[in-house]
Parts: structure tokens; C-alpha cells; sequence
């Protein structure tokens, strides 16, 4: 016999509960994340090319006030890209002494960030706390960790659409406008989200709301911001052709779109999230930011398939989640009362089961077996088998460079990979130059060349010229400076190999 009263958790009970259980969710895959992001560290991925082209031109910012950067080219400033990213890491090392596990922490804290604001505008969403424990799966996945262990623009770029997108869904249209018109000024995707912002304030007729002074305000230096690159761009017209020109070519390049949309992660997602908001706006009678968002995400990857814009099919995937569920809520409430807290939890969980599997299957979510250190991205395995550099490595590596340049003026000294010139920046002060030649003829003085087990096959494709452009292999390096065995000076775990020589122009 039961003696004990029966009592009912109060509501009240309940949702603490449920914020507290929410909060636990969040709390463990942050820390998870933030371990996962120390064990990549640089190793997933390698220094890569991009993050010392963007940087160089930061450090000249923090350093010295201009975009010109005599490590990618000692004669005009590289304009290939708009210049927000770099920008906005200058200021940064204005502040805080440079690396680049320091600039890779920044985009860590840019990915949280928006990993954060995705959440927010899942709040109101059905199932809260089911699309959270779903959403943690592909934050911890090897996407967001790359995107948070990689020094490029996409961190941030995504911060400020889904800062906008946010402010959207709060009502703050002018504030939401003002942070998408710095979108495009971080990356050419930014024009993107601009434009799919631009198109719901106008479908909304938003711009007849009130605004508060200071998001008018904001407007008016997004604007002046605009304004300035603008200027900026014409200064450097011929530069800035040159490079947006071969960038566009090389991208062109044996691009189909229809080829990227059969790939199975893109084809998964497209048609996910366009059945899955065609059928919210047709149940629910109302275009919400979230679905905006959604579409627009789906772009990047479609018009250029860079390695890196995957991610923006992730994130589009992901937010297709809580809008799957709230066509499934719309379904459920129109069923009798009994049936709906039973039935419409069990359908939730197998939705959230079925989108998540194949979400597996597309790798956009990780197993548990063996993670993190089964983590794989474009041929790149996280592992720490061995460090990347040790400080043996450098200081071995620094001698035969000052070897190398006794009794020569010059002292610029090309990298391989690239970014490997960002890790000897901090100790070699003004010995020599690390040298990374975008659309230069002027020669290195010597090269290092870092052979790595954490190294992709992939890398070793054939490439553009070293001297004149923007990707180079080994073997490029090897046959233009006639680098051999004889030329080792570091051997490390069987797998690190280092190799050090003069250019023989010199």
C-alpha cells in the first residue's frame, strides 16, 4: 500500500528543470568543444595557406597601420579579398601578442559566439531541448571544429549574419541592417546574407517600423564603412583587378554547380531545407528570419564549392531541424488532447533520430566511437601522435636559415606549407622575412620546406607556379630550388621532416 500522497510537479518544477537541463547540454558541449579544439591545436588542420595570407596583412595592421604586406608582396598590397577579416584581427593584435594558435583561438570564440545565436533563435522553437541536444552533435562535429580552429573570415562572417538575423527576429530591423552591411566586407558570401536580409525588411515593409537613434546610427557607419572600402578599392583599382580577376578564373575553373549539388551533404540539405520551409511557411502562414537564414545558407557552397563553404551547408542542415519540428508541432496540435503529449514525443524523437542519421551518414555529425580522435575533414585526421612543431623543431629549423643567408643581402625566406612562416614570426624578429609570393616575381633567399604526417594527400596536386602563384606543393618547391635529401636538417618521430636551402638564383 502507498502511503505517499500523490502530488504532481508543478509547472513551475518543471521548467527549472528543463532550464537546468538545457543549461547542462549547453555547458557540456561547450567543454567538450573547447578540449577538442586544444587537442587540433596544429594539427586539424595543418597550418594552412589561407590563414598566413589573411594574417600578414593583419599583423601589418597591428604593427603598422597599413594593409601592405612585404611578406606576400614587396612591391603593392594584395587586394584579392575585402579586407574586414584582416581588419578585425589587426585591432585584435593591437591588443594581444600574436600567433596563430592566438588567432585560432579568436575564431574558436567567433564560433561559440554563433553557435550561441543559433541557439537563440531556436528558443522559441518546438522541442527546445531536443534540437539542442541534436544541434550539440553537429557543434562538436569536425565542420564547426575546423571552422573554430582556422584562422579565415568564416567565423566572423557568420557571427554577423547570424547577429543580424537575431536582431531580425527581435524586431531591430535597423540594426539587423546594420550588421549584414558588414557582411560583404569580411567575405564575398556576405553579399548573400545582405541581400536575403534586405529581401525580408522589404517583404516585411520592416523599414516602416520605429527605430531607436543609436540602430539609425549604426546604419550610418555600416554605411560609412561600405563607403570607405569603397574609396579603399578605387585607390588600388588596378591591384584590386588583377587579383579579384584571378581569382575568378582560377575558380571558374572546372566548376559545375550541378556537380556540387549531386554531392550527397549538399543534395541532403537542399532538399531538406527547402521541403522543410516551403511546408513551415504553408502550415504556419508566416515567413520567419530562421527560414531566411536557412535558404541563404544553402548559397555559398552552391555558387563556389570551396572547401571551407561546406560548412554553411552544415549550419543550413542544422537549422532545418527546429523548423521540421515546428511543422510536426502544427500536425500534432490539430490531434485530440490524449494523444498529443504520448504520440507527439515519440514522432519528435524519431524525427530528431531519423534527421540526425542522416546527417550521419553525410558525415555532418561525428560517432561516438573513438571521438574525437577519429575526427576527420578533406583527407585531415585529428591525432596527437606527435606534436606538429616542437621547440627543438624551431630552433634547429632558425639555425639553418641564419646558415643559409651568411653573406647574402636578401633575407626572405619562403614556407611550406606557408602558414608555417606565422609560427616563426614571434622568435625571429627582424633575422629574416617568411615569405609567401602572391602574384610577385621577386625570389625567396632561401626555403623551408616541412614535410608532415598530418598533411593531406590532396596537397600534392598539381599547382600554380611558386614565384607567381597563390598555391604551391612540395614538389613545386623541390624542383624550382632543386631541394634533395642532402638538404635535411630536421627528422623528428619518422614523420616530421624539415628541409632547409638556399635559392640558388641567390
Amino acid at each position: 500500500m502507498n502511503i505517499l500522497p500523490k502530488q504532481r510537479l508543478s509547472p513551475a518544477f518543471n521548467q527549472t528543470l528543463s532550464r537546468l537541463l538545457y543549461l547542462a547540454i549547453l555547458v557540456t558541449s561547450i567543454v567538450i568543444s573547447l578540449k577538442v579544439h586544444l587537442l587540433a591545436d596544429l594539427r586539424l588542420p595543418p597550418p594552412w595557406p589561407d590563414e598566413s595570407a589573411y594574417l600578414w596583412q593583419a599583423i601589418n595592421i597591428a604593427q603598422h597601420n597599413t594593409m601592405f604586406a612585404p611578406q606576400l608582396n614587396p612591391q603593392r598590397i594584395i587586394m584579392w579579398t575585402v579586407p574586414g577579416y584582416q581588419i578585425f584581427m589587426g585591432m585584435v593584435f593591437k591588443l594581444a601578442p600574436f600567433s596563430l594558435q592566438a588567432a585560432r583561438a579568436v575564431s574558436w570564440v567567433l564560433t561559440l559566439i554563433s553557435y550561441l545565436g543559433l541557439l537563440w533563435l531556436f528558443r522559441r522553437h518546438f522541442a527546445r531541448t531536443l534540437v539542442l541536444m541534436a544541434a550539440s552533435l553537429f557543434y562538436l562535429g569536425a565542420a564547426f571544429t575546423v571552422l573554430g580552429n582556422t584562422a579565415r573570415m568564416e567565423p566572423l562572417l557568420l557571427l554577423l549574419a547570424i547577429a543580424g538575423f537575431v536582431s531580425l527576429d527581435a524586431g531591430r530591423p535597423y540594426r539587423a541592417l546594420a550588421l549584414l552591411l558588414l557582411c560583404p566586407l569580411v567575405h564575398p558570401n556576405g553579399a548573400i546574407f545582405l541581400v536575403a536580409g534586405l529581401a525580408y525588411i522589404l517583404g516585411k515593409r520592416l523599414y516602416r517600423s520605429p527605430a531607436p537613434r543609436s540602430d539609425r546610427v549604426l546604419v550610418a557607419l555600416g554605411l560609412l564603412a561600405v563607403a570607405a572600402y569603397g574609396v579603399f578599392a578605387i585607390l588600388h583599382w588596378q591591384a584590386l583587378l588583377s587579383d579579384v580577376g584571378s581569382q575568378f578564373s582560377d575558380k571558374a575553373k572546372n566548376y559545375s554547380m550541378l556537380v556540387t549539388l549531386l554531392k550527397p551533404g549538399v543534395l541532403s540539405s537542399v532538399v531538406l531545407v527547402m521541403s522543410v520551409s516551403a511546408l513551415h511557411v504553408l502550415l504556419l502562414r508566416k515567413v520567419q528570419p530562421l527560414v531566411v537564414l536557412s535558404l541563404a545558407l544553402l548559397l555559398p557552397q552552391l555558387v563556389a564549392d570551396e572547401l571551407f563553404y561546406g560548412v554553411y551547408t552544415n549550419i543550413a542542415y542544422l537549422t532545418a531541424l527546429p523548423l521540421a519540428m515546428d511543422v510536426l508541432a502544427h500536425i500534432i496540435r490539430r490531434w485530440k488532447p490524449r494523444h498529443q503529449v504520448v504520440l507527439g514525443s515519440a514522432l519528435s524523437i524519431l524525427l530528431a533520430v531519423a534527421l540526425l542519421a542522416v546527417a550521419r551518414h553525410i558525415n555532418f555529425v561525428e560517432s561516438p566511437i573513438g571521438y574525437p580522435h577519429h575526427v576527420t575533414f578533406a583527407g585531415m585526421r585529428l591525432s596527437v601522435r606527435q606534436p606538429y612543431l616542437t621547440p627543438e623543431d624551431k630552433a634547429v629549423v632558425l639555425q639553418a636559415v641564419q646558415t643559409q643567408l651568411a653573406g647574402s643581402v636578401g633575407r626572405r625566406v619562403q614556407f611550406y606549407p606557408a602558414a608555417d612562416g606565422l609560427l616563426f614570426w614571434p622568435e625571429q624578429g627582424r633575422d629574416f622575412l617568411p615569405y609567401q609570393p602572391i602574384d610577385s616575381d621577386v625570389p625567396p633567399d632561401a626555403v623551408v620546406l616541412h614535410m608532415s604526417w598530418y598533411f593531406p594527400d590532396w596537397w600534392q596536386m598539381p599547382s600554380w607556379s611558386p614565384l607567381a602563384g597563390w598555391w604551391y606543393t612540395a614538389q613545386d618547391l623541390m624542383a624550382e630550388f632543386q631541394i634533395s635529401n642532402a638538404d635535411i636538417v630536421r627528422q623528428r618521430d619518422q614523420t616530421e621532416i624539415w628541409y632547409v636551402k638556399r635559392s640558388p638564383q641567390r
